[in-house]
């Protein structure tokens, strides 16, 4: 009776996940870019979220999916699915399992071996978002008047835009001071079409690992620094992701636990190596950066540069080159919203240094770029390499940008502006030109480009 009851289940679920083109996902202002909201408000909680073969996997028709979500305090949890056809259904809590209630620290799979229900993938083909939301107290982020909760998932009944906007502001009125979290997590149900050429990998990280309620910390040269907390890395992924979703098809998204040092060189020397030769291939890297001194004198300041994974473990730039390597794409573009020097300043994006260790630190003098630009086996010819500011310069996040400035205006260029030639494809040249322009004319900061491809690459396509 049980295994009769979980097939009917699991025949709605499928009904319910079952997903068609994704026209609403890649509308301008549609629900994933709208869902970028919350995450810019700096939510004052950790949450990790995620389907179990990684956001931006593929699922195949049959196939079974869980979500995994782990929340740093106790609180309840609400997942919204906005799926492919254009509804928008709360699964959970559902009518079969109606306790949201999930303890901190502990990770949850859903469904679990004892929840009565279960999730199958099913035609058509197309791309779902999942959206999280962990509050400290029990709070319908949607009014209750709204949907019917008789119903097994119950659906809302706006477009999923306008649910998107509700649902952000169920989020902004969550009263200062108490804890709540939030994330998004998207899949594709089938291959993308054979023609989509794009293959991109988008890393955003908040949080680093440490202690609950522990500073941030790194190990450089034998010294313990201090590793902040950024606010807006998060944000920066998922908006990008969402910009860039209609040429980059083919997407990977990790942030915060799930950006590990061995999950980033998988994705890029195990998944992103599997584009073919034809493709467009993509990195953006938004969160801390440092340096450590060369151990091999191919620096000409004597220091490698290096970008921070979330358990605190550096990438540095000739490892990514390295592991760039590996791609078999002829078109790379790698885009890096970091800064490597160390600061004294808040809402920089590298570890914090006091005035004492400033000697221990002199101003760079060759960046990040230059591994992909060097001569013999430690440049990659086939990058167009984008970062947000000189090697002596900081890359700064602003709360009323709600992204890092560099990546604030790449977004924006991405909405047409950088569209410079009026041809309605927006090329990585054309981006990096509008965006350095704005960024250094706003704030002094100055992004940097390296174009070992030496023709246009493009990035979006304009509808």
């Amino acid at each position: 009776m049980q295994g009769s009851t979980v097939r009917v289940i699991v025949a709605v679920w499928a009904a319910l996940l079952a997903l068609g083109a994704s026209v609403w996902a890649q509308e301008e202002g549609g629900a994933r870019t709208i869902l970028v909201k919350p995450l810019q408000q700096n939510p004052p909680g950790r949450l990790e979220f995620s389907v179990d073969k990684g956001c931006g996997a593929v699922y195949l028709h049959g196939e079974k999916l869980h979500v995994r979500v782990k929340s740093e305090q106790d609180g309840y949890l609400t997942i919204f699915d906005f799926t492919a056809d254009g509804k928008v259904h709360i699964i959970f809590p559902n009518a079969y399992y109606q306790d949201n209630f999930i303890k901190g620290g502990v990770e949850y799979t859903i469904p679990g071996r004892l929840l009565p229900f279960e999730f199958e993938v099913a035609p058509p083909d197309g791309e779902e978002v999942l959206f999280a939301v962990v509050t400290q107290t029990k709070r319908d982020i949607v009014p209750s008047h709204y949907y019917d909760f008789k119903t097994v998932f119950p659906q809302l009944p706006g477009t999923p835009a306008e649910e998107a906007e509700r649902i952000s502001r169920g989020i902004e009125i969550i009263p200062a001071g108490e804890w709540w979290a939030a994330a998004m997590c998207h899949f594709r149900v089938g291959e993308p079409p054979a023609k989509t050429k794009g293959w991109g990998l988008f890393v955003g990280i908040n949080n680093y690992l440490s202690e609950l309620g522990a500073v941030g910390w790194i190990a450089i040269e034998g010294n313990i620094y201090t590793l902040p907390n950024l606010a807006y890395c998060v944000a920066d992924a998922q908006a990008m992701s969402a910009a860039l979703a209609t040429t980059f098809a083919h997407e990977r998204v990790l942030t915060d636990a799930q950006a590990t040092f061995a999950a980033i060189r998988e994705a890029i020397t195990g998944w992103l190596a599997t584009a073919p030769e034809d493709a467009t291939v993509l990195i953006y890297f938004s969160g801390h950066g440092a340096r450590v001194r060369d151990k091999n004198g191919d620096e000409a300041d004597g220091w490698d540069e290096a970008i921070v994974a979330y358990d605190r473990q550096l990438i540095l730039d000739d490892a990514l080159a390295e592991w760039m390597g590996a791609i078999r794409a002829k078109r790379v573009v790698l885009i890096v919203d970091s800064c490597y020097s160390g600061t004294m300043e808040r809402g920089i994006r590298t570890f914090k240094i006091d005035e004492a260790s400033r000697p221990l630190f002199p101003p760079l003098k060759d960046g990040f770029i230059t591994d992909f630009a060097g001569p013999g086996a430690r440049g990659v010819a086939n990058v167009v390499a984008l970062t947000a500011s000189r090697p002596d310069q900081v890359a700064q996040e602003l709360p009323a940008l709600g992204h890092g400035v560099f990546t604030y205006y790449l977004l924006e260029g991405l909405k047409g502006a950088a569209d410079a030639n009026k041809d309605s494809a927006i090329t990585a040249q054309e981006l990096y030109a509008y965006a350095a322009a704005e960024v250094k004319r706003r704030y002094g900061q100055e992004p940097q480009l390296h174009d070992g491809v030496g023709q246009p690459v493009v990035v979006r396509l304009l509808e």
